[in-house]
């Protein structure tokens, strides 16, 4: 029997998440002989994507889209707990010897064990002739799809392929079908099937130019990636022309959000409503900044600066993703409403996020304009880094022993 408490089970794996993102930026101001940076680094990845993202929206997709699990409850529940047992794995063992045997056997533990919940998914999924429907189905594609990735790079290295071209392009083809196709389309999914469920009726046609669109463009859009490997005209053609279909259909996306009027975000408590705000603009942020690579010289210049790589994947896996996922947890009840330390954590988590990204992101363009370091920038770095462990704790231990009034909708029955 699975309970609403088991979302803290993935929040548990975000917090080793972010304690190993702290001491990467640690690395940066202490010495830390004994730490191995890159192992670390696969480590704080593997974990942030496969222990926190990958379980939350197995949860979340589950209980917004399925039916009842009736005869299958108890392998549920083993293939849930098998999944957390691949990702701590996956934290010990990347640590220790990064790309290798053991940790490369967790990954495809939790790779199958995934495929497995994926499966039960889809086969229990309820008949949705909404529109969340459509953002559902694309979800679980894109999930499948990038998952390709993950058997095609052991073979790679086994083959003495780590470090080519080859090795880095499928890195970029899992990274690429999960931020942009399974977070978004799975962030879609729950935002919009909520709304339905409160009552509120979308645009159907608007809602389907919208889909059409942004699935269209996850696919051209990957040719950013291909133009690193092979900077032809041609492949930066395809990516100016998915990032231009992007912004078209952030244009339906804004025809959608003024016809469902504010009345329709009054419904959710304040928090929610701050949370959800933080998370549309980071999405309106993220295809902005996509269009601007339409330009070729742009576009070179966005992937060979890493500053500005890693605060992209970062505003889409914090500002968009995370955001929204504890407004999901928040206004279902996951996490309580009216427990004011974990309210103050969340502000402390939110500030995180949006100073980190202004750090990263303001780095990458002085690098960008030849303008050397910002003033205390690995410090900076360090400090903000801080409060995503500080606003996650407080949040947690907010909770704790707090009894709340249950939503009937937040009740796990498999």
């Amino acid at each position: 029997m699975l309970r609403k408490s088991w979302i803290w089970l993935p929040a548990f794996n975000l917090m080793l998440a972010v304690l190993f993102g702290v001491l990467l930026r640690m690395a940066f101001v202490i010495e830390l002989p004994w730490l191995d940076f890159r192992n670390f680094m696969h480590a704080h990845s593997h974990v942030a994507m496969l222990g926190w993202a990958l379980p939350v929206l197995i949860l979340f997709l589950y209980h917004a889209f399925c039916q009842e699990f009736t005869n299958n409850r108890k392998g549920i529940t083993i293939l849930f707990w098998v999944l957390q047992v691949s990702v701590i794995g996956m934290a010990i063992m990347f640590s220790l010897e990064g790309y290798g045997v053991s940790s490369g056997a967790f990954s495809a533990l939790n790779g199958l064990t995934s495929y497995a919940l994926v499966f039960l998914m889809w086969k229990n999924r309820r008949v949705n002739h909404g529109v969340s429907g459509y953002f559902f189905n694309a979800a679980l594609f894109f999930y499948l799809f990038s998952t390709i990735a993950i058997w095609v790079l052991p073979i790679l290295v086994s083959l003495g392929e780590r470090g080519t071209v080859s090795y880095y392009l499928t890195i970029q083809f899992f990274l690429h079908f999960q931020f942009n196709g399974w977070l978004i389309f799975s962030v879609l999914a729950l935002f919009i099937k909520e709304l339905e469920d409160r009552g509120v009726r979308f645009d159907h046609l608007n809602s389907k130019r919208f889909f059409w669109l942004l699935f269209s463009s996850c696919f051209l859009t990957f040719a950013l990636a291909l133009s690193w490997a092979s900077p032809i005209f041609f492949v930066f053609v395809i990516n100016s022309i998915g990032v231009l279909i992007q912004l078209i259909s952030l244009w339906f996306l804004t025809r959608i959000l003024r016809s469902i009027g504010r009345e329709s975000l009054r419904q959710f408590q304040p928090i929610v409503r701050y949370l959800l705000i933080f998370s549309v603009l980071a999405f309106y942020l993220k295809i902005i900044i996509q269009f601007m690579v339409w330009v070729p010289d742009i576009a070179t210049v966005a992937y060979t600066i890493r500053n500005l790589v890693i605060g992209f994947f970062h505003l889409v896996f914090l500002g968009i993703f995370t955001l929204f996922a504890l407004a999901y947890a928040f206004a279902r009840g996951y996490i309580s409403r009216s427990n004011n330390l974990s309210v103050k954590g969340l502000w402390v988590f939110i500030a995180a996020v949006i100073l980190s990204e202004l750090i990263i992101f303001g780095q990458g363009v002085m690098f960008w304009g030849n303008m050397g370091f910002l003033p205390f920038y690995y410090w900076s770095l360090f400090v903000v880094s801080a409060l995503f462990p500080l606003g996650l704790g407080m949040i947690m231990i907010g909770q704790y022993g707090h009894k709340e009034m249950e939503d009937p909708r937040t009740t796990f029955s498999f």
